[in-house]
């Protein structure tokens, strides 16, 4: 996703600002980020819809499967994108007031105060889970449409098999929804930076 592109771009732009002394706006940064999030998150969902399709063997309208991700992924990234400028705020307030009271303080310090708003770690957490989120909201849109068509269906969990996998995850590895959809009803992600997917077979 190019989130990490974005914040990285303002990484410095605020920093400039209050280096400068100036108002620092971050609606620009939460429009941006609305736009692109959506965009990108509807192609995930559409993209893994498309996988569902190929491996089930059944198709609908793509005018039906674009109207479903996109009203997810608008109503989706407006939260989403709120809750990441919030949290950008509450960082870019406390390193101004810091950065204004010390004495001495370098423009390395001030980017270092920034960092947990603006940094690559953050960035890919990010990124990480809400393209896990896209690809289950995929699977779960393909889901609804051949339950309206008469073909029940049930998610399975599916972790990648690597030492990555956390022991939250681990135990999930090929339930079937009724196992963790009380605790998980979207399916994955699970936690932060969760690379967890599901996969559909036909309910028995």
């Amino acid at each position: 996703m190019k989130i990490a592109k974005i914040l990285k771009e303002k990484w410095n732009i605020v920093a400039n600002r209050i280096e400068a002394k100036e108002n620092v706006d971050l609606n620009e940064l939460e429009k941006e980020l609305t736009q692109i999030v959506e965009k990108e998150l509807r192609g995930v969902a559409k993209q893994e819809f498309s996988r569902r399709v190929d491996e089930v063997g059944v198709a609908f309208e793509s005018v039906a499967v674009d109207q479903a991700a996109s009203r997810w992924a608008r109503e989706y990234s407006y939260s989403l994108v709120r809750g990441i400028a919030a949290r950008t705020r509450e960082v870019v307030a406390s390193a101004m007031q810091q950065y204004v009271a010390g004495a001495g303080m370098t423009r390395r310090d001030l980017l270092d105060l920034l960092e947990p708003a603006f940094g690559e770690v953050r960035a890919n957490a990010i990124a990480t889970t809400e393209v896990t989120r896209a690809f289950s909201q995929g699977t779960n849109i393909y889901k609804d449409m051949m339950h309206d068509a008469g073909i029940e269906m049930e998610r399975v969990w599916h972790t990648n098999h690597d030492e990555l996998v956390c022991p939250i995850c681990r135990p999930l590895n090929e339930k079937r929804e009724k196992d963790w959809d009380a605790q998980f009803p979207n399916g994955p992600p699970a936690h932060v930076n969760c690379r967890c997917g599901t996969g559909l077979r036909v309910k028995k």
